[in-house]
């Protein structure tokens, strides 16, 4: 059965999260990431302003869960619901133009731009998605121009989610006690040149119409190998996390929050106290879920290319080349597809 042949699915509305949020309740996909109150380092404040106020209590918060989960959720982050949607129906309009089209616009030489549906798993069949990946806002670069504003939002949200994954930077060195507040801080020049960073924007199309093959899903297992990751995804659902009796629990998406994670970068620069947690997205089991593409935000938080990461709780930690080890995983996720 096609889409086409399904009313369920012919006039499916993006805007109908507290919908599909309910159906989510329904299925029962309820985990146990706790959701901290971002408030006092909101986005709502400037970098001048947020480090003045009290973030000892949230900086705690955020040690605790991370060392239990690897995951939290934040609400109060002072990104609005109207400039996601504005994101994603931008993104939307991409993703819907014809294949021929977003071929123009394929990951370049710094994998930057579109990669194509069933790629990047290196252990499975190719993931159900597509994304486009923004690694650079200083170079010049091709942006789809049949879209209109799309690298002005592009460039406004990476911006706005290196912005929040630095000041997550600043309440982890807070509550692992560093003696510099800003010692992460300083090894993330989200802006400059010398970046590792990607804001990406998932695709994953509805699969009524797909073809799915045996121990296929939408996004392979894996630990992403930043210092920390920000996502923002709608209510579909899907994403999945390894949990300490080694089994997979869902994720449920919770309206207004973002969803934070700790990087294998990160795990090593605190000396193993917080948790790289392994973490896939399946399909949904419901049909009306399957009928909805799923779409999330990414931004991907690396250091400078040109860092050394050596943790500062551990004198004898062995370094490590940031920019070695994010090319290594690059060419793993990439080039062997």
């Amino acid at each position: 059965m096609t889409s086409s042949d399904d009313p369920g699915c012919q006039e499916f509305s993006y805007l109908a999260f507290n919908r599909l949020n309910n159906i989510s309740q329904e299925l029962k996909m309820i985990d146990s990431i706790p959701t901290l109150d971002f408030n006092v380092a909101s986005l709502k404040y400037s970098d001048e302003e947020y480090i003045k106020n009290e973030l000892g209590k949230l900086a705690e918060e955020v040690i605790s869960v991370f060392k239990e989960h690897g995951f939290l959720y934040i609400k109060n982050h002072g990104v609005t619901n109207a400039e996601i949607e504005e994101f994603n129906m931008c993104t939307e309009l991409f993703f819907n133009l014809p294949e021929d089209v977003k071929q123009k616009y394929l990951l370049d030489e710094d994998r930057h731009g579109w990669s194509a549906y069933l790629k990047a798993n290196v252990h499975r069949p190719g993931d159900l998605k597509e994304s486009f990946n923004v690694r650079t806002i200083l170079k010049e670069k091709k942006w789809p121009e049949e879209v209109p504003n799309f690298q002005n939002i592009m460039i406004k949200f990476f911006k706005m989610m290196g912005t929040l994954a630095l000041r997550i930077l600043r309440l982890i060195a807070i509550g692992l006690k560093l003696d510099d507040p800003g010692f992460f801080e300083k090894y993330h020049d989200c802006f400059g040149a010398d970046i590792c960073s990607n804001l990406r924007t998932l695709w994953y199309p509805s699969l009524i119409e797909k073809e799915v093959v045996p121990n296929q899903i939408r996004c392979g297992e894996h630990a992403d190998f930043s210092t920390v990751t920000v996502l923002f995804q709608d209510a579909v659902g899907g994403l999945e996390i390894l949990n300490k009796e080694s089994k997979y629990i869902p994720v449920t998406p919770r309206p207004d929050c973002a969803l934070i994670n700790v990087g294998n970068l990160m795990q090593k620069w605190s000396n193993n106290i917080l948790k790289s947690t392994m973490h896939r997205v399946v399909a949904p089991r419901n049909d009306e879920l399957q009928c909805a593409p799923r779409r999330s935000l990414v931004f991907f938080l690396h250091p400078n290319n040109s860092v050394t990461v050596k943790s500062p709780l551990n004198e004898d930690d062995d370094p490590l080349d940031a920019g070695e080890f994010a090319k290594m995983k690059l060419v793993q996720c990439y080039d062997n597809n």
